[in-house]
């Protein structure tokens, strides 16, 4: 997989300096096993059971009325390995709507801006 594949999304703000980091929407049919990956790494990191695979991802993804991942899922590159992500979801509970806002980082590139920038585009 290339970088040159992706169509990249501006993140907002002055944005990390790190080089090769690129950001666009997640494509379901490219990016799951990588996602999967990061947030199984992640998760290693903060002591979380939850290891997630790929099917389980797109099973989520694809029965959750309230995401849309090709347009409220973000992710983070540099060069060919997925680093952060970041997902908007929301919920209707009772007479309330709900939004969630969930960004994750690999561990090693943590408080270098990435999870920032996420987070301001979503």
């Amino acid at each position: 997989m290339t970088t040159a594949a992706r169509r990249s999304v501006d993140l907002p703000g002055p944005g990390p300096r790190i080089e090769g980091l690129t950001a666009g929407h997640l494509d379901l049919d490219r990016d799951l096993p990588a996602l999967a990956e990061l947030i199984g790494s992640a998760n290693r990191n903060d002591g979380v059971d939850w290891l997630p695979t790929p099917a389980g991802l797109r099973n989520d993804f694809e029965h959750d009325a309230g995401l849309d991942p090709a347009v409220d899922i973000l992710v983070a590159w540099v060069g060919d390995r997925l680093v952060g992500f970041v997902s908007t979801d929301w919920r209707r509970r009772e007479d309330r709507i709900h939004h969630f806002v969930g960004p994750v980082v690999v561990p090693e590139l943590r408080h270098h801006g990435i999870g920032r920038a996420l987070l301001g585009w979503a």
